[in-house]
């Protein structure tokens, strides 16, 4: 019998995870179907936007073959087929992090990508990094969050007018501190750990940023040029990364599945508070155990439980054995813990001492 219900069991365990496995599977392809039908775009887009202009010949990563085209004089061209399918799954990854409350962070420090990054993390409410990037970013976050802290504090005290008293030059010394930091952390200012995922618009200018997210098994959507190495990314999107139109259309295209996913966040969690009120409408005691178990307390016991509790707290700490025992101490002894005694002992030591002391001058008067 026992065995017969250690095989049923098992049976039950592997039907859930079937089950489980099946139900990801039909979400991951809901999800791709839903941002193939939200998020349009294909072939002649991409050409649009300038998608298929590689480096030059000679600057060719050879991982980086299979995506590529042929050639037009001296440049290479991308296949643009290959991008449209990669594209789609990197989409679909980050509307998947964003909807389960993970953090992106877009990285472009490239003069033509710097204002691209910055607005496109504006608009689906992420961080950005489009400065240079400072080494240790996420591998050394520790001391990276105290500078951060350190660059909110001096925008409070110049707020408040703390430097107003200090000298011109001084002050100048603390605007130009407070600027450089601005330029440096002012994306990710309210980032309060390390992100979930990194978007990067261009391979070989974010290279220190790529390892350091690997090494802290980061996932990376990246757009790769013909020189770049796409073994290294989880989520390589072939195509230029020189020119405006397509970092522009790239990055527009990763904020509006960041800002799907957290449409999907807000849904769930209306669902779940339409849950909870559903299960407090059906049977409201179970979300008050604390209030159950004191009130369905019996009245006597509850009120003994209290009149003891009250009864610890009122009594006075006080020792009557301490007290007589100083009493009988001499008046020549000073050294005395005053601290260890009760505050009515101390007093009774210190009349004692005075009257030791009057007798003394009556008598030495006589």
């Amino acid at each position: 019998m026992d065995i017969q219900k250690q095989e049923n069991l098992d049976s039950e365990k592997e039907v859930e995870k079937e089950t489980e496995s099946k139900d990801s599977e039909s979400e991951e392809a809901e999800s791709s179907k839903n941002i193939e039908e939200i998020i349009k775009f294909n072939v002649f887009d991409l050409k649009d936007h300038a998608f298929h202009f590689g480096h030059n010949t000679k600057k060719l990563n050879p991982k980086m073959d299979s995506y590529v085209f042929g050639t037009v004089g001296n440049m290479h061209v991308i296949d643009i087929s290959k991008t449209v399918p990669l594209f789609k799954d990197a989409l679909s990854f980050l509307r998947k992090i964003t909807c389960n409350g993970g953090r992106v962070l877009f990285v472009g420090t490239k003069y033509q990508s710097k204002e691209v990054v910055k607005k496109a993390a504006e608009d689906c409410g992420q961080f950005y990094m489009n400065h240079r990037w400072p080494g240790g970013l996420m591998t050394n976050w520790n001391t990276v969050s105290v500078s951060i802290q350190g660059m909110k504090d001096l925008e409070k005290k110049i707020e408040e007018g703390f430097f107003k008293k200090y000298k011109k030059h001084e002050q100048s010394k603390i605007n130009k501190k407070l600027f450089n930091l601005k330029r440096m952390f002012s994306g990710i200012k309210d980032m309060h750990g390390l992100p979930n995922a990194i978007v990067v618009t261009s391979w070989k200018e974010e290279n220190i940023a790529i390892r350091e997210a690997i090494k802290l098994r980061i996932p990376v959507v990246a757009l790769m040029d013909t020189d770049a190495d796409p073994a290294s990314i989880d989520y390589p999107v072939p195509g230029n990364d020189d020119a405006m139109k397509s970092i522009e259309f790239f990055s527009s295209l990763c904020a509006s599945a960041c800002l799907l996913g957290i449409h999907d966040e807000q849904i769930k969690i209306s669902e779940k508070s339409k849950e909870v009120e559903s299960k407090k409408r059906r049977n409201p005691r179970e979300f008050n155990r604390d209030y159950r178990k004191e009130s369905f307390r019996p009245r006597e016991r509850r009120d003994a439980f209290e009149t003891k509790f009250v009864a610890k707290k009122t009594e006075p700490e006080f020792d009557s054995k301490i007290s007589v025992e100083k009493k009988n101490i001499p008046s020549n002894d000073s050294k005395i813990d005053e601290k260890k005694l009760s505050d009515d002992s101390v007093s009774s030591i210190k009349v004692d001492k005075v009257e030791s002391k009057s007798k003394d001058s009556d008598s030495k008067g006589e």
